[in-house]
């Protein structure tokens, strides 16, 4: 039987000499060293201003960023934070600290210092590794230049909304300046066919009543005779009406008269086409309007009472006009069934002018519709027109 080879032991370490001990404590300290060296750099670096305050509110360390930012120096240290006032310890610093070390929560909040530099606020509870609360680390990120980058963002667009604004306003005027025009066109050829109807066919009319007056007087048999006043009364329905058409195409009284005069005519009118009474009532002092004016007040005097005759559900109304501080104010009024005003402008027109349009042709002069209405409680519409020299004034400061 072969034996087994025994197995040698290993040495046991030798202790460690004391030389070796101090070698290893050097480089230990070295690493500490190398590693409190690269903190201190990056705190030194940091752009971030940093503050420890312990729970007496005295300050411990801080950063050279609180130097530069809030004067808080190294030689601080030890010192109440409160000694060192604003703008540190302003926007609410102290209460901060007291809720923080409270209620052991972070706050942050925006600060802005009296020569206009914008920071982030941020406050955290500070704990050591024992877990025992040592105070609270304040720091203040600087946000000034992204604050003035924003606020350059925001002034830059609103210069781009004022410029668009403008643009806009521009174009209003442009478009209100055409509108006035093609309304101006629409009115002279309205007054050229009411003078062509006036001078043309009521004047063959008249021509052609006066000659069959003149056969009347021959002797005629009785049935030739009764044809021939038959005629003779068409023919004056029909003048009447031809003059009817042209002064509603274009009232020559409202250009020779004034639009007191226009308008009692209108109510005439109103009351043989429409059966509605019409009661107007005029303060009698001059309503200076140009001609533009004058004839779109008119027509919508006239669309207002027309709207009246058709929907208000009653036989009577009136229109009170007076000149008040540089306007000329017309108010047409009803008893009638009324109407939700807030539903004007959703709704289509009933008729030519509408309300909506007499809104938008009134605006067009500078001049304001208000309308009060109730179901069941009637209506009162008020047009609102700036006098000659009022409107004048008022269009010459649109364009500036």
């Amino acid at each position: 039987m072969t034996a087994k080879p025994r197995v040698k032991p290993s040495p046991a370490p030798l202790p460690r000499t004391g030389a070796a001990r101090n070698h290893q404590l050097r480089d230990k300290i070295a690493e500490l060293e190398t590693a409190h060296g690269n903190l201190n750099n990056v705190i030194v670096s940091s752009e971030i201003a940093t503050l420890w305050l312990d729970r007496d509110l005295r300050i411990k360390w801080s950063t050279p960023a609180m130097e530069r930012e809030f004067h808080v120096l190294a030689t601080d240290a030890g010192r109440p934070v409160s000694d060192l006032g604003p703008p540190l310890t302003d926007a609410g610093l102290l209460e901060d600290v007291k809720a923080v070390l409270k209620r052991l929560a972070p706050i942050e909040h925006e600060q802005t210092t009296p020569d206009g530099r914008h920071f982030i606020r941020r406050i955290v509870p500070f704990s050591s590794t024992t877990g025992h609360m040592e105070g609270v680390i304040v720091t203040f990120f600087n946000t000034t230049i992204s604050w003035q980058t924003a606020r350059e963002a925001i002034e830059a667009r609103k210069a781009q909304a004022e410029a668009l604004e403008e643009q806009v306003r521009e174009r209003t005027r442009q478009m209100r300046e055409l509108a006035l025009a093609l309304t101006q066109v629409e009115e002279n050829e309205r007054r050229n066919l009411a003078q062509n109807l006036h001078d043309d066919l009521a004047q063959v009319l008249s021509i052609v009543q006066i000659k069959l007056a003149e056969v009347g007087k021959g002797g005629l048999e009785p049935g030739a005779r009764a044809t021939l006043q038959e005629i003779g009364e068409m023919l004056s329905r029909v003048s009447r009406t031809v003059q009817s058409l042209a002064f509603q195409l274009s009232p020559s009284v409202l250009y020779e008269l004034g639009l007191t005069p226009a308008i009692d005519w209108l109510a005439e009118e109103m009351r043989r086409l429409y059966g509605l009474k019409v009661a107007v009532h005029d303060d009698g002092n001059r309503k200076d309007l140009d001609d533009q004016a004058k004839i779109t007040v008119y027509r919508a005097v006239r669309e207002l009472l027309i709207n009246v005759a058709k929907h208000a559900k009653v036989n009577v109304a009136e229109v009170r006009s007076r000149s008040d501080k540089g306007f000329v104010l017309v108010e047409v009024t009803d008893g009638g069934a009324g109407f939700d005003t807030g539903a004007v402008g959703n709704r289509k027109d009933r008729g030519g002018f509408g309300l909506v349009n007499v809104r938008e042709r009134l605006e067009l002069i500078g001049g304001t519709v208000t309308i009060v209405s109730l179901p069941g409680d009637g209506t009162t519409v008020t047009l609102a027109v700036p006098l000659r020299k009022a409107g004048k004034a008022r269009r010459k400061k649109e364009r500036t």
